[in-house]
């Protein structure tokens, strides 16, 4: 991962966002904490940034994951499996950037 990558996990993490997510093959999200699934009416899914990983060449994006239930976490995805389980609840925020760092 580059270093804007992992500056804004950490940034996340101490702005609350500490729990990790993971999207299962059925399509849910689930928290790997305490291995609660959540389906995407009840989380509000958020981009907030984009950047390339070195070490893979591949892409990366963090999402930032809010529940109805006030878990917050954070994404890291190659965002395509992401937009095609979850394309009705992605939202870009305004602060979302892309980095090549």
């Amino acid at each position: 991962m580059n270093s804007q990558l992992s500056k804004k996990v950490i940034d996340l993490h101490n702005k609350g966002y500490e729990l990790d997510f993971v999207v299962d093959e059925g399509g849910q999200l689930v928290c790997l904490q305490n291995n609660h699934e959540f389906e995407s009416c009840s989380t509000l899914v958020t981009l907030v940034l984009q950047g390339l990983d070195h070490y893979s060449g591949r892409y990366k994006y963090i999402h930032t994951i809010e529940t109805v239930c006030g878990d917050k976490g954070l994404l890291l995805s190659e965002c395509v499996q992401l937009t095609l389980i979850y394309p009705h609840i992605l939202r870009n925020d305004s602060a979302y950037t892309t980095t090549n760092i």
